[in-house]
């Protein structure tokens, strides 16, 4: 089965808590119809403000679904166990597996924390090169 993509995830949200109204939606997260619609269309990219205000006004959605399309929808929903795994050996397993979600998006994020550093400091070094760069040529 092909992943969705996050533009059909966000669909998801839309039929799951606003009965699939695109204005009960754009009411919710205080983002126009137009916008919506673009994002949830594909016509517009879904961006990182976008997904922090769903994950806002929706908080049982889980984020890393929302983002990477792995997991369930909601957080707190166990997926069924296997027939032979009951009780608390299954609510342990689910508890396990979430923390292992949330490990991997922890570490996913923390080594993207650090290539944006590793970018920023790129451009100030360039910034200041070009600055050296123009001091120099309004000298001459």
């Amino acid at each position: 089965m092909a992943q969705e993509s996050i533009a059909e995830r966000i669909k998801l949200i839309r039929e799951y808590f606003c009965n699939g109204n695109n204005r009960t939606m754009s009411q919710i997260t205080q983002y126009s119809e137009n916008s919506l619609s673009s994002i949830i269309n594909g016509k517009t990219p879904c961006t990182d403000k976008f997904i922090r205000r769903i994950l806002e006004v929706f908080p049982s959605v889980n984020p890393y679904w929302l983002r990477e399309g792995i997991g369930d929808m909601k957080i707190g929903e166990p997926k069924p166990a296997p027939s032979y795994d009951m009780g608390s050996v299954q609510m342990e397993f689910y508890k396990n597996t979430q923390i292992e979600l949330y490990k991997e998006l922890f570490v996913m994020y923390r080594e993207k924390i650090e290539m944006q550093r590793q970018m920023i400091e790129d451009l100030r070094r360039e910034n200041s090169q070009l600055r050296n760069m123009l001091t120099k040529q309004n000298d001459k």
